[in-house]
């Protein structure tokens, strides 16, 4: 029904005026890595079997680092798309286009 069924923005709103379910800002973390993925896997540089070093300096697709987390397969993905095509795609998803163009992205330390 598309109906929105809570809504818990704070304790107390005569104490802070802050809507922390609109108005807060995240840290993203490793939620951002399918985005990244998918902008790989549509633009067709990457596919599901795309081998990558991993943190622990083995060899992974993109699949299993994707299952697993790992940050070196994400900051690969980041490097084999590039930041102008996650830039435009990015945007699509409805995130900010001005988000930074270094292996932090791809960790997700970035706020949104």
């Amino acid at each position: 029904t598309n109906d929105v069924i809570a809504w818990v923005g704070g304790r107390d709103r005569a104490s802070s005026e802050l809507d922390r379910v609109r108005q807060a800002v995240r840290e993203v973390g490793s939620t951002i890595k399918p985005l990244l993925a998918s902008v790989g896997l549509e633009a067709r540089s990457l596919t599901p079997a795309s081998i990558f070093p991993s943190s622990d300096n083995v060899a992974l697709t993109l699949r299993r680092g994707l299952a697993r987390s790992d940050n070196q397969v994400a900051r690969a993905m980041v490097d084999a798309v590039g930041f102008s095509q996650l830039d435009a795609r990015l945007g699509d998803f409805g995130l900010d286009t001005t988000l930074p163009h270094d292996s932090t992205l791809a960790m997700g330390n970035v706020a949104l």
